[in-house]
Parts: structure tokens; sequence; C-alpha cells
């Protein structure tokens, strides 16, 4: 379809940036760098022919904030993120649900940079809307649930977090299915906070599902975060050697997709472990020089 329209259109036609954005937004999940890219270059031509406030201009400005968060590049993404919902507020409504979309993709945005206070707060607002909109037992609104669930799993109050957590996930089970990449995300989450709460069986059993129901999927980005909770599991139980076996998969995971938060999760975990191994000396230097090498993590402005 691009390719079409460069040819009847040329490159700088408004029809081609269209085509451009609707394949970078088809790139978002697989590819966020190529989207990014695509992205980038439709957003510039139609604020050059409609202007930065355009109506055009509002679902590509919130797909490019999707591609930078993807990339874990949150400062970058959290400016393009208020713009595109003080625009949708405008022309659209407080209460529309693209509008509450993003809204949510802003505070997720803000919980990664650090500053989980907006966050929770922001997400109290979409998931009282949503519930109001949709329903409790939407995609949708189960999506906010789980985000709501993560403020008190990141303050370690994991038994508060839980019921939430385990609400959201068989929600989202029951309405979207087993495999869908929404609930795998869910159950992911369960399984961290019962890996935090001691329920050793539990977490293992959700994560080999996960992984196991990943593994039939292309989009391969969630794996490294499943397989580094598998190697906390595996630690849990003493069992050393092959979580140091589970890290280095999960590391190698985290750099074919590039998750750069992923990578200093991995890398620390294993710097932990061979620290506690007098005899691993060479392979603690080794993790340190990695960690050390990464990127510094985003941090709030």
């Amino acid at each position: 379809m691009l390719a079409r329209h460069e040819r009847a259109r040329g490159p700088a036609a408004v029809e081609t940036a269209q085509a451009r954005a609707l394949l970078g937004e088809w790139l978002l999940d697989t590819d966020p760098v190529q989207a990014e890219a695509l992205l980038r270059e439709a957003l510039a031509r139609i604020e050059a022919v409609h202007g930065g406030d355009a109506a055009e201009a509002l679902v590509v400005r919130g797909a490019l904030a999707t591609a930078l968060a993807s990339q874990d590049r949150f400062a970058e993404a959290e400016p393009l993120y208020r713009r595109t919902i003080e625009q949708a507020r405008v022309s659209l409504g407080a209460h529309d649900p693209r509008v509450l979309e993003q809204v949510n993709a802003l505070a997720w945005t803000l919980a990664r940079l650090g500053r989980n206070d907006e966050a929770h707060a922001l997400y109290r607002q979409v998931y009282e809307a949503m519930r109001s909109v949709f329903g409790e037992h939407d995609p949708r609104t189960l999506n906010v649930l789980n985000n709501l669930a993560a403020w008190p799993r990141r303050r370690g109050d994991h038994a508060t977090a839980e019921p939430m957590q385990r609400e959201a996930w068989q929600g989202m089970r029951a309405a979207v299915g087993a495999d869908h990449p929404a609930t795998l995300r869910l159950q992911a989450n369960l399984a961290e906070i019962c890996l935090h709460r001691g329920q050793l069986d539990e977490a293992t059993d959700l994560l080999v599902d996960a992984l196991q129901r990943w593994s039939r999927r292309t989009e391969q980005r969630p794996l490294a975060r499943l397989q580094r909770l598998l190697a906390q599991t595996q630690l849990a139980r003493g069992e050393r050697t092959q979580a140091a076996h589970t890290l280095q998969q999960a590391w190698q995971s985290a750099q074919q997709a590039q998750l750069v938060d992923e990578q200093r999760a991995t890398a620390s975990a294993l710097v932990e472990l061979y620290r506690a191994q007098p005899s691993a000396v060479a392979d603690l230097r080794q993790w340190q020089a990695r960690l050390q090498a990464l990127p510094a993590p985003a941090t709030s402005h």
C-alpha cells in the first residue's frame, strides 16, 4: 500500500504520509524502531500541510509516543502523550474512549519514570471513567485495573496488589482468551506478585504456562521479563545453576528485543548471583562490565 501511494502520489504527498502512519501503527507491537521512523515521517508531513493541531496529527502523535515508550524512551514519550491528550479532550471530549486510552498510556509512562503518585492518580481517574463507560468486565477497564495493582506492587505491598491483579487477569482471560497477549502480560504480573509472596509453585506454573504460550507467537518481546521472573523463582528454590542459565536466556531475549530496562534488570540479577559465589570472579566481572555499559535509566526531569 505504501509503495503504491509513493508511485501514484509521490513520497511527499499527504496520502503517502497517511499510508506511512498506518504501517507504523501496524508495526508498533513487533518493530517499534521501524514504527517510530515511519510515524515521524508521517507526522512531519501532516503537520507541514495541516498544522500541528490538526485532527489528522492526533492519532499519529499518540502512536509515535507509544513507539517511543515501547523502546523505554519515556521522557520523550511524555510530552507527546500530553499534547495528544490536550488536543483530544478539546475535539473528542474528556470521556471519549480514545482520550481515556491516551491518559492510561501517559499514566504508564509516568510510572516508568518513577512518578508513581502522579501515575496512580491518573489511573484512578481512568479506571472510574472506563468502568462507567464500558463496564467492569471490558478488557480496557481490566487493563487499567492491572495498572492500579502495579502501584501497591511497586511499593512492595503485594498483599494489597494480589486481589486486584488476580481479578484483572481472570477477567481478561474470560474476555479475550488464555492465549491473548493482554492476558499473558497480566499473568506475568500475577506471577511476580506470587513470587514475592512466597507462592513459588503458583508463580512457576504461571510463568511456565506464559512462556509456552508466548513461544507460539511471532511477537517475542515479553520473553525476557518472563525468563527473568522464572529465574527468580529458581533462585528462591536454591536452584542457582538453573537460575544463571535462565537469566542468560533472558539477557539474550532482552538484547534481541532492544529492551534496555530488561537488560539492566537481568544484568543486575546476574551480578548479585555471581557476587555470592567466590569461585565466579570472572563471571562477576563480565556482568559488572555489561551492566556499566548500559545507558543510564530513564528519569523524570
